[in-house]
């Protein structure tokens, strides 16, 4: 399998337009839902939390069309699948892939790397989450330790290239992959990064892309000593996968309709994440 690990801000967006549209928002949000045909409901999105609208701005009017058309063509051309590595991927899956399917890429969404946030509108749920958070920062702080080695600062190693090499090491069936920033993950992720240093992924970095996802040389496992006692629990309380829910979309917050919470979907996202004002019945 080929992932391109993908960033937002610096890779498809860049402007900040939809500050000049936010009177149109709501007819945006209502237009979505009419045109789209996927559960993702942008309307209830919108009404949900107040900046919501922002988000909603930024996919629809600041998402380079030139840079998503340079990702399109890469996934088709290649088969590949996308990982969120981005900030953007701490509102959850169902987040991101309302904001792919603006663009009609929500079919390649395959994942997120672990969240250290779960910056989701509704408060408590990151405290229903906390542990796990918790524990995730602590383990990553180790991880990048170890691979800065006892000379260097923690600092040296950008933790998104540790959350990158988290993922693919927990994801053995990926055996080609490429991570693109605007940060410099180099360090970690020789070989298999693209770095946007313009502002935007550029049509001259479309080869670059294609040719390092043609490169298969997977699985991609972290050195041993990097799976500790305390990674082992984190992954099998199945905390690393939360919001990994794709063949169940109608189970998603934000989803249209009204719908069931099953036992499975309420022992993975925990009963307190359903004891708010958007319990429904739902």
């Amino acid at each position: 399998m080929k992932i391109i690990f993908l960033d937002i801000d610096g890779v498809i967006q860049y402007t900040s337009k939809r500050f000049e549209h936010m009177n149109e928002i709501s007819s945006v949000a209502a237009q979505l839902n009419e045109k789209l045909k996927v559960p993702f409901d942008y309307v209830r999105f919108y009404n949900s939390y107040d900046n919501n609208k922002y988000d909603i701005g930024a996919v629809y009017y600041d998402w380079d069309q030139t840079a998503i058309g340079i990702i399109r063509q890469v996934l088709e051309q290649t088969g590949a699948k996308i990982v969120m590595s981005s900030d953007w991927r701490e509102r959850g899956l169902p987040y991101d892939y309302g904001c792919l399917a603006m663009y009609g890429l929500e079919k390649y969404l395959y994942g997120a790397t672990a969240m250290e946030y779960l910056t989701l509108p509704i408060n408590h749920w990151e405290d229903t989450y906390r542990p796990d958070l918790d524990k995730w920062r602590s383990i990553k702080d180790d991880l990048r330790q170890r691979f800065a080695g006892s000379s260097n600062s923690i600092y040296s190693i950008d933790s998104r290239s540790v959350e990158i090499l988290e993922y693919l090491d927990r994801h053995p069936e990926i055996d080609a992959y490429v991570a693109i920033d605007d940060r410099n993950l180099e360090n970690l992720l020789q070989g298999h990064f693209v770095h946007c240093t313009r502002g935007l992924l550029q049509p001259d970095q479309k080869e670059e892309i294609i040719s390092k996802l043609n490169k298969i040389d997977g699985p991609y496992h972290l050195p041993a000593d990097c799976i500790t006692p305390e990674l082992e629990e984190y992954r099998n309380s199945g905390a690393a996968e939360r919001w990994n829910h794709f063949q169940h979309p109608e189970n998603w917050i934000y989803a249209r309709g009204v719908i069931e919470v099953t036992d499975e979907i309420r022992k993975t996202l925990g009963d307190k994440a359903f004891d708010t004002e958007y319990k429904r019945k739902m």
